[in-house]
C-alpha cells in the first residue's frame, strides 16, 4: 500500500507519516515464568509463533544496547544490559526447551550464548581499537553459524536445512556488527536504520522456526497460523514493540544529550509512519490521519517529560504527565469510534495508562543512574506492549467490517525498517 496522506504531523519531526504494514500473527502469551510467559508444550501454534517473534525481536534490541554500552564504558549499564540480556537468553531457551525438551533448550542456550559473548568481545575490542580481537570475534561468529545452523536442522527434522539457519543467523550478525561499526563512526542514521532491521530481521526468524516447530507435516502449517487476523496481530506486536524501544532510544539520548538524538527520533518517526499505515489498512485514510497526530501527541509528552527531567522542571514535568493522561482518553474516543466498540476501546485506554507510568518511570530511573531499574522497566515494557497489540486488535476484529489486510506486497510485508527513512 502507497497511500500517504497529507497533513498528518509526524512524531518529534512534523513531517506526514504512513509506510508498511508487516504481516505476522497470533493471540496472545500463556502462564508466567519470572517476568516473561514461556510457551507449554500445549501452547497453541499461534501462540508459540508470537512469543518467540517477541522474544527474538526483543534479543536484536538488547544486544545493540549492551554493544553500544561498551563504547559508552558505563561499567553499571553494562552490568544492567548484560543482565537484561541474560534473561530474555533464559526466555527464549525456556520457549526452546518446552518445544524440543530440556536438553535441546539446554543445547540452545549454550549457543545462544556463545553468539551473545563474541558480539560483547567484538564492540569491546572496537572500543579497544584491537584489530586482532576484532578478527578474532568475527572468526568465532562464523563458526557459531555452521554450528547453530546443524543444532536448528537437527531440532527441526530437517524442516530448517542447516544451510538456510546459518545464512539467516549470519544475517542476523551482519545487522549486529554493521550497525556497532556504523555506530563508532558516527553514522547514528546507518547504526537506527540497521537497528531497525535486525529487529524486523527477527520476526521473520521467529515465524519460520515457529512454523517449523508446529507444522502437521513437512510445508503443512496448522489451520489459521498465518490467517489475516493472526498477522494483524503480530504485525502490531512488532510495530508496538519496536515504538516501545525506539521511545527508549529516543529519551535515552535526550538525557544524554547525545548527537545520535535526531536519528533515534527519525527512527521512531518512521516506525509511527508504519503503525499508521496499519491502520489506514483496516480503518481508510481519515482514521490513519487522526491515528497520527494522536500518536505524534503521545510521543511529544513523553518528549516533553524527559526534557523536564533533564531541566529538573517539576511544573513542566506535571503538564506533561497531564497531557499524557488526557492523550489515553482522547486515544480511547477515536479507539471507540474507528471500532464501534466502547468496551474495548475502554479496556484499551486502561493498558495505555500502564505503559506511560512505565515509560515515565523508565525516564526518570535512567536519568538517576538507575540502570539496573531502567532496564528492568524497559525490559517489561517492552513484552507489555504485546498485550496492547493483542487488545488492539480484538478490538479491531471487533468492529471492523474492512476486510483484515493480508501479507505480502500488498500490505508492505517484508521487514519493518524498509520503509519511510
Amino acid at each position: 500500500m502507497n497511500h500517504n496522506p497529507a497533513g498528518a504531523k509526524n512524531v518529534v519531526t512534523g513531517h506526514d507519516k504512513h509506510a508498511q504494514l508487516q504481516p505476522a500473527a497470533a493471540p496472545k502469551p500463556l502462564h508466567k515464568t519470572g517476568t516473561q510467559q514461556v510457551p507449554t508444550k500445549a501452547a497453541p501454534p499461534q501462540q508459540v509463533r508470537f512469543q518467540l517473534e517477541q522474544l527474538l525481536g526483543q534479543h536484536a534490541i538488547l544486544a545493540v544496547r549492551l554493544m553500544r554500552g561498551q563504547l559508552n564504558k558505563s561499567p553499571d549499564f553494562l552490568e544492567a544490559a548484560t543482565a537484561a540480556l541474560g534473561l530474555n537468553t533464559t526466555e527464549l531457551s525456556a520457549a526452546v526447551a518446552s518445544e524440543y525438551g530440556a536438553a535441546g533448550g539446554e543445547k540452545f542456550k549454550q549457543l545462544w550464548t556463545q553468539h551473545i559473548s563474541s558480539l560483547f568481545a567484538y564492540s569491546k575490542a572496537l572500543a579497544d581499537k584491537d584489530a586482532a580481537a576484532k578478527q578474532k570475534a568475527l572468526a568465532d561468529l562464523d563458526a557459531y553459524t555452521k554450528e547453530y545452523g546443524e543444532f536448528i536442522s537437527a531440532a527441526t527434522k530437517g524442516e530448517l536445512p542447516a544451510a538456510a539457519v546459518a545464512t539467516s543467523v549470519d544475517g542476523h550478525i551482519h545487522h549486529l556488527i554493521s550497525q556497532i561499526d556504523a555506530y563508532a563512526a558516527g553514522d547514528y542514521k546507518k547504526a537506527y536504520q540497521l537497528e531497525r532491521e535486525a529487529y524486523a530481521g527477527m520476526f521473520s526468524t521467529g515465524k519460520g522456526l515457529a512454523g517449523a516447530t508446529v507444522s502437521v507435516k513437512p510445508g503443512e502449517l496448522p489451520a489459521g497460523f498465518d490467517d489475516p487476523p493472526q498477522q494483524l496481530r503480530s504485525a502490531l506486536g512488532q510495530l508496538l514493540g519496536e515504538h516501545s524501544e525506539l521511545v527508549v532510544d529516543v529519551t535515552r539520548a535526550a538525557l544524554a544529550k547525545s548527537p545520535e538524538f535526531s536519528e533515534a527520533a527519525a527512527a521512531l518517526d518512521a516506525n509511527t509512519r508504519e503503525l499508521g499505515q496499519a491502520i489506514n489498512a483496516v480503518f481508510g485514510a481519515n482514521a490513519a490521519d487522526q491515528f497520527g497526530d494522536l500518536w505524534a501527541d503521545h510521543v511529544n509528552a513523553v518528549v516533553a517529560f524527559t526534557t523536564a527531567v533533564v531541566e529538573d522542571n517539576k511544573a513542566d514535568q506535571a503538564k506533561a504527565r497531564a497531557d499524557l493522561d488526557a492523550w489515553s482518553d482522547r486515544f480511547g474516543s477515536f479507539l471507540a469510534t474507528a471500532v464501534k466498540n466502547r468496551a474495548a476501546a475502554t479496556a484499551f485506554v486502561e493498558v495505555a495508562h500502564h505503559h506511560d507510568e512505565q515509560l515515565l518511570t523508565s525516564i526518570t530511573s535512567f536519568k538517576d543512574g538507575d540502570y539496573a531499574k531502567a532496564h528492568q522497566i524497559t525490559y517489561e515494557g517492552y513484552q507489555f506492549m504485546f498485550a496492547i497489540a493483542d487488545n488492539l486488535a480484538k478490538a479491531i476484529e471487533s468492529g471492523t467490517t474492512r476486510q483484515m489486510p493480508k501479507g505480502g506486497a500488498a500490505t508492505g510485508g517484508g521487514g519493518a525498517a524498509a520503509g519511510g527513512r
